[in-house]
């Protein structure tokens, strides 16, 4: 009887463990998919940056060279 009782109680304590654990692998997934998409928005903003940048320089040297 004692046993049984035992072995119940380990039963749910790895039911427990196996649901925490699934939870965690979907949270991991959920942020992955998450940090996917702000690297996706970095890349395009750094981009613009670079480009607007791109276009200050090239308007600075029209403007010295007309001086």
């Amino acid at each position: 009887m004692g046993r049984t009782r035992k072995m119940r109680r380990r039963e749910r304590r790895y039911h427990r463990l196996l649901t925490l654990i699934e939870e965690l692998y979907e949270n991991q997934r959920s942020m992955i998919a998450v940090l996917g998409e702000h690297m996706v928005k970095i890349r395009t903003l750094s981009r613009q940056l670079a480009a607007i940048r791109e276009e200050k320089k090239s308007g600075q040297e029209g403007t010295n060279e007309n001086s």
